[in-house]
């Protein structure tokens, strides 16, 4: 179904993540008031459905321009490129996880510009903002299609600059990033760091010829 096609392409974390809180965040957070994790969601929403509407016209690298900004704007991709590799990001240099977030994040807009390839009436409609411990906050949102709506829970933490997402749950259970921190596991296991890095560099540019 097309609603569960667009659900399984939001990205998010795995479902037990714990994320610390801190001063800084909390300060942060006082010193900005204007900026909301909701507003953080609706420009993203925003934007996703412009796109859409102009997907033909714009084609893969249209959109992929088009979002590269405000995915990366809008998510936290360092952090959730740490949280996919799991146990490993520890033992990587510097310039190796500077590798892997970059392709990660690369990944990550063109997962998005392959799948937003069209618009058939949907819309996202917000919820209300609560508590999602330990310094995040969970924005409730749902996405309506023609098939059926779709609950989509947002959770973002302060960054330096703005509150940004660091997790998606699709009806409460999909965890993309899950089953990428078990693939990405596996592939270190046989192939080492390069050969992961390789696979999801193939990966965005296998999504870029699709188109």
């Amino acid at each position: 179904m097309w609603h569960t096609r667009i659900a399984s392409a939001i990205v998010s974390l795995m479902l037990l993540i714990s994320v610390p809180s801190s001063a800084a965040d909390t300060a942060a957070a006082q010193a900005d008031p204007v900026a909301t994790p909701t507003a953080t969601v609706e420009r993203l929403h925003s934007a996703l459905i412009d796109v859409m509407k102009e997907a033909g016209t714009l084609g893969f690298e249209g959109r992929r321009q088009r979002l590269d900004p405000l995915i990366r704007s809008s998510f936290d991709l360092p952090f959730m490129a740490q949280i996919v590799m799991g146990p490993a990001w520890r033992s990587l240099k510097p310039s190796d996880q500077a590798a892997i977030v970059a392709a990660f994040s690369d990944w990550t807009v063109a997962n998005y510009a392959s799948q937003f390839d069209g618009w058939d009436g949907e819309q996202f409609a917000t919820g209300t903002e609560k508590d999602g411990g330990r310094g995040t906050v969970i924005v409730q949102t749902q996405l309506n299609a023609k098939d059926g709506p779709v609950a989509l829970d947002y959770r973002l933490r302060k960054s330096a600059t703005e509150w940004q997402i660091i997790d998606v749950y699709a009806d409460s259970s999909i965890s993309e990033l899950a089953t990428r921190r078990s693939e990405f596991s596996a592939i270190l296991a046989q192939s080492g760091f390069t050969g992961l890095l390789d696979r999801i560099r193939q990966q965005t540019q296998a999504l870029a010829q699709r188109g």
